[in-house]
């Protein structure tokens, strides 16, 4: 199986791989095995007898006066020749087919491709070789040093199977321009990374990719770098939209000294997704669209100043618990319909805050008075109750008093509150506000 046959053998082939780095002035050390995790081992923790061997058996570690009785200079060159040819040989370490294991057996735990912390671990226990924890049972290992340690050894002998991901070069997207004379007006600043932009955004488009993340380096004339980095709420290539972001960073520039290069590289790249619209409601589509570019426009500028993850945005979420029927994400890094919030069938506050415990009798019937923030309250009108219940799934110390009835109550003096009563399970009964309608 595979390519090695082509070369004479799995040796032959490293003798070629190790002779061609070699041309190179690159030290290499090989491995070959049944498995990755095999051949990894093999390659990094073969014990190396190279230093062993010239301290018992080279001329040159010998003391003066033996190296002065030594007449017969073949005798060095053929030792010299010896070390040499076991440098070599200790670079290549292959595993017979069906042999993993025995290869294996005496290399140290490290070999293993685990974390140095559970190395340190299992060395403190004595288990310093792989050999040494074949012999151990596998639950309590998993149990305490988790479940990474088997999935390793198990990779290493071929009892799990591991994908090889070949690395694949990396897209670059940069331009540049060098001066002749340095610069340093602020509008000829702008006319060069405007036209620099254009160039890189085209090149954007040709791979059908946006940009997120944009950085600017400035060599100044003295040698110094200045970075500048722009960060947008999502991929594009349109350099108008790019460059006007761009815009509020450019009072960050001091030349000084004249600038010699500007530089322009898109960190953050990604395919951009051309939508099509094939119904009836283009119009109301290219409306939505249209809006969300706006935001996202907006959310990026305010980004350049205040940082994007700063920027927050409310979304719905699926509970029928009040203070949970919306969740916070990060503006720049979500998406949202802006015409598509859901609407309650029950009425809800404008304002909640966590619930406050009232002066009140603690039985379920609202009086026609209550104490609320050292504050004296008379109800005027109340609609409800309105029965909400735990969900049971989720621990939330909040909802530890129990099922809730909940009332809208108009007071005296204008204010319209929600309460609720809380009939008691961890925590005591008693009524709580828990906010208030606008």
């Amino acid at each position: 199986k595979g390519c090695a046959h082509l070369f004479g053998g799995e040796e032959g082939m490293l003798d070629l791989i190790v002779s061609r780095t070699e041309t190179f002035g690159l030290t290499v050390t090989s491995g070959v095995a049944d498995t990755v995790g095999g051949a990894w081992a093999l390659a990094r923790f073969t014990p190396k007898p190279t230093e062993t061997y010239l301290k018992s058996n080279s001329i040159d570690q010998e003391a003066r006066a033996t190296r002065s009785r030594a007449t017969k200079k073949i005798q060095i060159d053929d030792t010299k020749q010896q070390v040499t040819q076991l440098l070599k040989n200790n670079t290549k370490h292959i595993a017979p087919v069906g042999h993993t294991y025995k290869s294996l057996a005496k290399l140290p735990i490290a070999s293993l491709r685990i974390e140095n912390k559970i190395v340190t671990k299992l060395n403190q226990l004595g288990l310093k070789f792989v050999k040494d924890l074949l012999k151990q049972p596998r639950a309590p290992l998993a149990r305490r040093f988790g479940t990474a340690l088997i999935t390793r050894l198990d990779q290493a002998l071929g009892h799990i199977p591991e994908s090889i991901s070949p690395i694949t070069d990396r897209k670059h997207f940069g331009v540049r321009i060098s001066f002749p004379e340095p610069i340093g007006l602020i509008e000829d600043i702008k006319k060069i990374i405007e036209k620099l932009l254009t160039h890189l955004c085209n090149k954007l488009k040709t791979a059908v990719l946006g940009l997120q993340e944009l950085k600017i380096d400035l060599v100044f004339s003295n040698n110094e770098t200045q970075t500048l980095l722009v960060s947008l709420a999502f991929f594009t290539n349109e350099p108008d939209r790019i460059f006007s972001v761009l815009l509020l960073k450019l009072d960050e520039i001091k030349p000084n000294f004249g600038i010699d290069i500007i530089r322009l590289e898109a960190i953050n790249v990604n395919p951009i997704i051309e939508s099509q619209s094939i119904n009836n409601l283009e119009i109301h589509e290219k409306v939505i669209k249209n809006q969300n570019t706006v935001l996202k426009n907006l959310i990026a500028r305010l980004g350049t100043k205040v940082g994007l993850d700063a920027i927050t945005r409310h979304i719905p979420a699926e509970s029928h618990i009040p203070e949970r029927s919306w969740q916070i994400l990060n503006a720049a890094w979500s998406d949202y319909d802006l015409g598509s919030w859901p609407t309650s069938s029950c009425n809800r506050p404008s304002f909640l805050w966590p619930p406050e415990a009232l002066e009140a009798p603690k039985n379920s019937r609202l009086q026609d008075h209550f104490i609320w923030r050292k504050k004296l309250f008379h109800v005027k009108t109340k609609f409800g109750p309105e029965r909400i219940a735990p969900e049971w799934w989720i621990e939330d110390n909040n909802w530890r008093s129990g099922v809730r009835d909940y009332w809208q109550v108009y007071c005296d003096d204008g204010q319209f509150l929600w309460l609720f009563y809380a009939y008691g399970a961890q925590l005591p009964a008693g009524w709580f506000c828990h906010g208030k309608f606008g």
